[in-house]
């Protein structure tokens, strides 16, 4: 996984996220399995989605202050590393910025 967030850093801003994914393809067509972190036991609900959010600002995101804001360009490739769906990664990132925003 850290193969991929630091070829996230790397890659520049692209005008659409499928430019993105396609960069992402070779990263993913190594020989070793990514395993999901999420897979290890004992991880609350909260330390799921502080880790996914630290994820996103590690790969050099920019991330909202409220979850009313548009989420960066480039989730849809960190939830595919960890074998959600964007929709599910984009919850847990909300649910995150409310946490640490008090709400």
């Amino acid at each position: 996984m850290l193969e991929i967030l630091e070829r996230l850093k790397t890659i520049e801003y692209h005008d659409n996220e499928d430019a993105l994914e396609h960069e992402l393809d070779d990263a993913e067509a190594s020989p070793a399995p990514v395993v999901a972190e999420s897979a290890s036991g004992g991880e609350s609900t909260e330390q799921r989605q502080a880790r996914r959010y630290q994820a996103c600002i590690d790969a050099g995101l920019t991330m909202p202050n409220d979850d009313y804001s548009h989420l960066p360009r480039g989730i849809g490739a960190l939830a595919r590393v960890e074998g959600i769906s964007r929709q599910s990664f984009s919850e847990d990132l909300k649910a995150h910025i409310n946490r640490k925003n008090g709400r």
